[in-house]
């Protein structure tokens, strides 16, 4: 990472030019992201951005005094950006999100005057004082953001401009948050004025903001400036925001500037170690070191790097530079970063210009960090020595070519002796055991584990005590003692086996099978031999066809016994004889060789003294090496050749008449399966779970190509895919479906409106949809592809009929059956009547107020405004009547004709549908009154009302209902305040659609982009269940569809007390 300025770079406004010019050779030398400073509007023409003013001004407004920031304009930041996304360079913003400075205007208010080193104790009670804290960003005039920031959006400033007297200041009815840094008793106030996190407004425009730099630039990664001093809590909630909205691929990096790992580690845990970190520590060390001379090799010691190289970010002080930069640029771990400073030089607003760090070698080194293994142009890789002793303290061991090489000389014997040892263990294990060989390599495996987990225990001790020349030959003496074992199997091993029952038993039941026809035998658990008779020279395979089991290339894989193979016994025997000797002598060669590895480390006194032999031993090595060599050619050789055997007899045996083949049947179900199952392996593809892993588990059966701008989003959310591997009549939805938060499935009126979609694919363009009656089986998992079966019931000359099942893990979870009629089919004369539409205001699309808030409504295919309810206050439900209007977003393609209104309409029937029940009953939708409360005090500020605290049922209420909402949630919560009404309060614990039907009046006369008129109403409920109407109007008042709805409403019931003996 390259940090793209430094703190004196000159105000020109042209910096993001420099940057664009200078990307091919940061390129060159290995620079993979840059992070650019703060580029948003300052609080005058030559601020750096952290002292900003406004988030949404990058360069494009004029305010405080220009229109560029002091880095260029908004084109030129676009233009950099998209350059160094072409390069492959990633661009991480500087995100000021702590404080903002240049206020519009000033504003009085009460405020208490703490002590700056203990910022918990105040020093004066509260008192008015008058701040700049109004922010009304007159130039961008509501562009972006409507948001206008006033003195209760700030927890503290430190400037009163009626007194001219600076301190720090905390508003009064405000509290320091509480998770932030502890230095100076509570370090929440850093500069300026300060952000409030506790404030909804605040939050839910810093949210809208991340979202929105998403979409203006083509960003890599984030650097959260200042992170010590606001909410972490809010930070992790700003970082998955982002990643939702933006991109999960966002990097996020904070700048937590403590000495202290451990706070460091605290704050990742905090944040799920969901960024990275500057590792100041470290700077801290390399501070200390340069000025002490401490060991280089402990300077990684308590350090981020140390800890969590994943996530260490590595600067680089203006002290010590050339061996921090090869410290950290040579290093493996953690993710280095060169300063602008360092690389160009700082030739301008500085008394001592300095000009580039590391004698101007900074870019050689930064090349070299990419050869330090190795590769084409450098085979040899790179060895780095530094030292920061004295010029006669200075000693390196084993460098240069005559040593290159040295320390994997003994990997060789070592590892080759290593894997030998287990062909050893299974082959001796397989002759010695038999049939229970199985058993034998599982307990060996099960006692190998157990040991090789203990043994770890020990390692360091004996390395730190041992030094690294004797820890590795007192294992090599060992290993020693232990080569004499196989060699004692070889010459013992017939007289060690004699003496073993097992072995004896085992031996007597092979001289039986030798004698008579071909009899299996067994040893029971009481020494008893059963006999289970087998056919002595074919059997039956699973189709009914026989195998000769005598054949060459059976013999040859070893599957018939060892008399039909009349293979020797003793040959196998020698060969794990063989194995065995070389693998226990070229484990101890791995073993004494290996210090030389380390020869100077700590102590040189044993690799004088046992030179020549260490020597020797490695020329014993690779002989041994040699032969091993020859052998495995050998048996590869053969093994090959076995191979090719036993795949000519398959394929003969495959070649066969076609009437003595047996076919078996498949069902439906299992080709259907199979079929889905090569789709979503030829569709699948590896990069992309490489490159993205929250992709790895697919959620749409094909990939989803690009939204279509030219359609309106419903036309995008409702797309199908054709799969036509399973049928003609078989479709798939394009794209993730959507899963409403705290529902137990997907939303319905989109399996409603994609079941609509598949069926109208399969019936004559002169037909439309008159009916629709579904069914919800099972709740939809968005995370599984849905499969749509399309059956053809009947075609008639007036009507059609179709019913659509839904399936997902091959059982279906909705089902509904469709009635299509032809057009003008009842003849000239007809009977007509319809119910009329009710008097009601539709909002005026040209209304400012209107306009912001279906902008802050979110951006789901359909817009949503409330019309009110009629009978609001009547004592019985089933006279009240809940209006809405709503309308398709953007306009819907000619290319997608009536189909697409049809679905457009078909998926908006099921929202707030069923819920018209608790509605009527004025249930609220809160557990408690503590979160009531929580509604009042967000309902004190209208703008607040799509904030999570008031639930999604009430981000789309109007301005002007809020205070009528207001008023009906105060009387409720002081009846469920009430002990008298304790018994009264109702709750709803579940609420589930079971069937929803559908009447299309008039498919050809209205359009699901212009508003539409909606009324509800329960006429009844009862047994737990809930029934609902609704007629639905187009804009020139006709009745276009008439839906019912019955589903399971149950309220949570008063449990008795439980003992608690």
């Amino acid at each position: 990472m390259l940090q793209g300025f430094e703190w004196h770079v000159p105000d020109d406004q042209g910096h993001w030019k420099r940057l664009q010019r200078s990307l091919v050779s940061l390129k060159s030398i290995g620079v993979d992201s840059i992070w650019i400073p703060p580029g948003c509007k300052a609080m005058n023409p030559s601020g750096n951005g952290y002292d900003i003013y406004d988030l949404y001004d990058l360069g494009e407004f004029d305010q405080k005094g220009s229109r560029s920031t002091k880095w260029g304009s908004k084109t030129e930041l676009q233009s950099l950006a998209s350059s160094a996304r072409n390069l492959g360079i990633g661009i991480c913003w500087d995100a000021v999100l702590n404080h903002k400075a240049g206020a519009d205007y000033t504003e009085r208010f009460p405020a208490v005057k703490v002590d700056p080193e203990d910022r918990s104790v105040e020093i004066f009670a509260a008192r008015e004082i008058e701040g700049w804290v109004g922010f009304s960003f007159p130039g961008r005039d509501g562009i972006y953001s409507s948001m206008k920031y006033s003195w209760h959006h700030f927890s503290g400033v430190d400037w009163d401009e009626a007194r001219k007297k600076n301190a720090i200041y905390r508003v009064a009815s405000k509290r320091w948050s509480d998770d932030v840094a502890h230095e100076k008793g509570n370090y929440d106030y850093l500069m300026f004025a300060d952000l409030d996190y506790s404030n909804l407004e605040v939050q839910k425009d810093v949210l809208r903001w991340g979202e929105w730099i998403g979409s203006q630039l083509p960003l890599w990664g984030m650097r959260l400036d200042a992170s010590k001093h606001y909410s972490a809590d809010f930070q992790k909630k700003f970082v998955n925001h982002v990643r939702a909205t933006v991109g999960p691929q966002i990097f996020f990096v904070a700048e937590y500037w403590s000495g202290d790992v451990r706070v460091l580690m605290h704050y990742l845990q905090k944040m799920d170690y969901q960024l990275s970190l500057f590792d100041a520590p470290l700077v801290g060390r390399f501070s200390r070191i340069s000025r002490t001379g401490e060991d280089l090799r402990k300077i990684f010691d308590d350090t981020l790097v140390g800890n969590k190289p994943a996530h260490a970010i590595a600067p680089i002080a203006s002290f010590f530079k050339p061996l921090a930069y090869a410290l950290i640029l040579l290093r493996d771990k953690g993710q280095p970063c060169i300063f602008y400073g360092d690389l160009y030089g700082i030739r301008r607003g500085v008394k001592n210009p300095t000009t580039p760090s590391c004698g101007g070698k900074l870019p050689v080194l930064a090349r070299a960090r990419f050869v330090r293994y190795g590769n084409l142009h450098h085979p040899s890789g790179l060895a780095c020595i530094m030292s920061n002793g004295g010029a006669s303290q200075k000693r390196i061991y084993g460098m240069g070519p005559a040593k290159s090489g040295l320390c994997f000389l003994p990997r060789i014997p070592f590892g080759a002796g290593y894997l030998l040892n287990f062909m050893a263990m299974a082959n001796y294990m397989a002759d010695a055991y038999e049939t229970y060989s199985a058993s034998a390599m599982s307990a060996s495996a099960c006692t190998r584990s157990i040991l090789g987990a203990m043994l770890p225990l020990a390692t360091k001790p004996m390395f730190d005590r041992l030094g690294i020349n004797w820890a590795y030959t007192l294992v090599g003496i060992l290993s020693l003692g232990v080569t004499v074992i196989p060699f004692v199997f070889i010459r013992y091993g017939v007289r060690i086996r004699e003496s073993s029952k097992f072995c004896q038993e085992l031996k007597r039941l092979k001289e039986a099978d030798a004698q008579g026809p071909q009899t299996d035998r067994g040893v029971g658990r009481s020494g008893e031999v059963s006999e289970i008779h087998v056919e002595p020279k074919d059997v039956e395979n699973q189709n009914g066809r026989r195998r000769n089991m005598d054949s060459p290339q059976y013999q040859e894989l070893g599957l018939v016994s060892q008399e039909q193979q009349q293979i020797d016994l003793e040959t196998v025997r020698a060969t794990w004889k063989f194995l065995a000797g070389l693998s226990s002598n070229l484990t101890l060669v791995g073993f004494l060789v290996m210090p030389l590895a380390f020869e100077g480390a700590k102590d040189d006194s044993l690799g004088d003294k046992t030179g020549t032999a260490v020597a020797a031993l490695a020329l014993i090595g690779n002989a041994y090496l040699l032969s091993l060599i020859l052998f495995c050619a050998q048996y590869l050789l053969y093994a090959l050749c076995a191979l090719w055997a036993y795949g000519r007899d398959i394929a003969d045996e495959i070649r066969v008449d076609d009437a003595d083949r047996t076919m078996i049947p498949l069902t439906e179900e299992e080709m259907q399966r199979q079929q889905l199952l090569r789709l979503l392996q030829e569709n699948q593809e590896p990069s992309a779970y490489y490159l993205n892993p929250v992709m790895a588990k697919r959620v749409t059966l094909f990939e989803p190509p690009p939204l279509d701008s030219s359609k309106a989003p419903i036309e995008n959310v409702l797309e199908l895919t054709p799969v036509i591997d399973i049928g003609p009549d078989v479709f798939t939805n394009t794209r993730p479906l959507w899963h409403p938060p705290g529902a137990r499935g997907i939303y319905g009126g989109a399996a409603i409106a994609q079941s609509l979609a598949a069926a109208m694919r399969t019936v004559p363009s002169e037909f439309a949809v008159h009916s629709m009656h579904c069914y919800f089986v099972l709740a939809g998992d968005s995370e599984i592809p849905i499969l749509y079966h399309v059956e053809r019931v009947r075609d008639g000359r007036s009507f059609i009929t179709r019913t659509v099942q839904a399936r997902q893990r091959g059982r279906p979870i909705f089902t509904t059956t469709l009635s299509f009629s032809r057009a003008n089919s009842g003849g000239k004369k007809k009977l007509e009547h319809a119910t009329s539409m009710p008097d009601v205001t539709l909002p005026d699309d040209s209304s400012a107020d209107v306009k912001r808030r279906l902008y802050n409504a979110g951006g789901g295919p359909f817009e949503s405004h409330k019309l009110g309810t009629v009978n609001r206050d009547s004592s019985k439900p089933e006279d009240k009547r809940i209006r809405r209007c709503m309308r398709a977003r953007g306009n819907i393609s000619e290319a997608g004709g009536h189909h697409a209104h049809l679905s457009a309409l078909a998926y908006v029937t099921d929202s707030y549908f069923i819920g018209t029940v608790s509605r009527v009953h004025d249930i609220p939708r809160f557990a408690s009154p503590a979160e009531l409360k929580a509604v009042l005090n967000a309902l004190k500020n209208p703008s607040d009302l799509d904030d999570d605290e008031i639930s999604r049922a009430f981000k789309e209420l109007k301005e002007e209902e809020a205070a009528e909402l207001r008023r009906r949630l105060e009387g409720a919560l002081s009846k469920a305040e009430d002990p008298k009404n304790k018994h009264k309060h109702k709750e709803v614990g579940m609420m589930v659609s079971l069937d929803h039907s559908i009447y299309f009046h008039n498919p050809w006369a209205f359009r699901a982009d212009e508003w539409m008129v909606t009324e509800m109403e329960s006429p009844w409920a009862g047994e737990g269940r809930g029934l609902v109407l609704q007629n639905i109007w187009s804009k020139d008042g006709t009745l276009i569809a008439t839906c019912t709805q019955e589903g399971v409403v149950r309220l949570k019931q008063d449990e008795p007390p439980r003992s608690k003996i």
